[in-house]
């Protein structure tokens, strides 16, 4: 029971994901290099402006840079400090954003069975991440770009209910995103113009796991914002690994804590970082009469592509801002 709640904790916020798509913002940005501009965008007398020569670093024929599928050239990993904004090739308008430190629900569209690609470190042991960053032209900076023990390349898609055993038990459901990269475990989602709430938890295969929570965890609420928070206070019940009774009570609270720039190994990307605090409580018929278990999970989010970056705490950490996570997913290639 232990792993697969951890794996709910992980990606809780991936729901806000799989849009995958190339971005144009809605307003010339100030800049001073072109790294700060969006993809397809260069720096150009202090603006960020199309770049119409097709040679940017978001082109797919810049020598490594992914194109718009998430390929590379001659199979190279491109190097992060080169990228713009992910280094993808422009889609035009297709998900015209800017970069405010609020995201709307235009800024995170979502595009049903388009995979995107992470890079993720699980179940190695514990991994160093660094979630204070460092400073750079005024703005904090992570980095992600490192290579990281027991680092795999995964594919996550959101995907409707068309087929699936349970799709009539989630009435309400959008869309469902696989929590392990076999797809035998499933969250459920469902997305409005104003918020995205987590309905529960189903198996690919029949009867094996299907929760609901009560009410539904409140995921994102729209516009995300620095600073804002939200939480849920939940019962989960239902059949988990088999067990038909299972029950918990369960908090998730969330908090957009911080913004700033990310690296990682697909590209820089301008992100608020959203805090979760999840607490499950499994009462038992003898003493302590409940298992208690607590993590810390950060997802890293930016316009159009979603969350690039989510970094899950060992169950049971102490601190907020940890330096040893039991997992990192990072938007990348494979290598």
């Amino acid at each position: 029971m232990t792993d697969v709640r951890r794996r709910w904790a992980v990606v809780v916020a991936v729901a806000a994901l799989p849009a995958a798509l190339a971005c144009t913002p809605t307003t010339e940005k100030e800049c001073a290099a072109d790294d700060q501009c969006a993809v397809g965008l260069v720096c150009r007398g202090g603006r960020c402006l199309r770049n119409d020569t097709g040679t940017d670093a978001g082109s797919p024929d810049a020598g490594g840079a992914p194109d718009a599928g998430g390929s590379v050239d001659a199979g190279n990993t491109p190097d992060a400090a080169t990228q713009h904004d992910g280094g993808q090739a422009d889609a035009g308008a297709a998900c015209p954003h800017d970069e405010d430190n609020t995201l709307t629900a235009a800024e995170l569209p979502l595009a049903l069975g388009v995979p995107v690609r992470f890079l993720e470190a699980a179940d190695a042991g514990p991994l160093a991440v660094d979630l204070v960053g460092t400073v750079a032209s005024g703005a904090v900076q992570w980095d992600f770009t490192g290579a990281v023990p027991g680092d795999r390349p995964i594919e996550v898609s959101a995907l409707a209910l068309d087929g699936l055993w349970f799709k009539d038990h989630y009435p309400e459901a959008t869309y469902v995103v696989a929590l392990d990269g076999a797809a035998t475990l499933y969250a459920v989602y469902r997305r409005t113009a104003t918020e995205l709430t987590l309905l529960g938890e189903a198996s690919a295969a029949l009867d094996v796991t299907r929760t609901v929570h009560t009410p539904p965890v409140t995921v994102l609420r729209f516009p995300l914002v620095l600073g804002v928070s939200f939480s849920t206070t939940t019962q989960t019940t239902g059949t988990l690994e088999g067990n038909p009774f299972y029950l918990s009570n369960d908090t998730y609270e969330l908090t957009v804590d911080a913004a700033g720039r990310v690296l990682v190994p697909a590209g820089s990307f301008h992100t608020l970082r959203v805090r979760l605090v999840q607490d499950v409580s499994v009462p038992i018929a003898v003493w302590p009469f409940a298992l208690n278990y607590h993590w810390v999970r950060y997802s890293f989010m930016t316009p159009c592509y979603g969350v690039v970056t989510q970094v899950v705490s060992q169950e049971g950490e102490a601190e907020v801002v940890f330096t040893q996570a039991a997992e990192l997913r990072r938007l990348g290639l494979p290598p």
